[in-house]
């Protein structure tokens, strides 16, 4: 991952778990969750487009998600940092 550009990222950990980092300014890093002060969301969705709920990532988790729950239909999973931008991530 380069530390240098900004964004949202996703690290594949493989066993339906993805870790999602966000690099708010170059050469910093935090682990995303949608509890505590920058709260991100995080919604599945099948391959038709429909909603599969939102999926909770708590800071306990290091920012690894685990989608294990979805796993079977999802298709992409979209998550929104606390500034409004939403990210995909196409379910391998």
């Amino acid at each position: 991952m380069d530390v240098a550009t900004i964004g949202v990222y996703f690290l594949d950990q493989g066993n339906n778990k993805v870790q999602i980092v966000e690099v708010p300014v170059p050469g910093m890093q935090f682990n995303m969750m949608t509890e505590g002060d920058y709260p991100c969301t995080i919604e599945a969705f099948d391959a038709a487009g429909a909603s599969l709920g939102n999926l909770e990532l708590p800071e306990s988790a290091a920012g690894v998600l685990d989608y294990s729950s979805v796993a079977d239909t999802a298709a992409k999973i979209v998550v929104t940092n606390s500034a409004g931008q939403a990210v995909e991530y196409m379910i391998p």
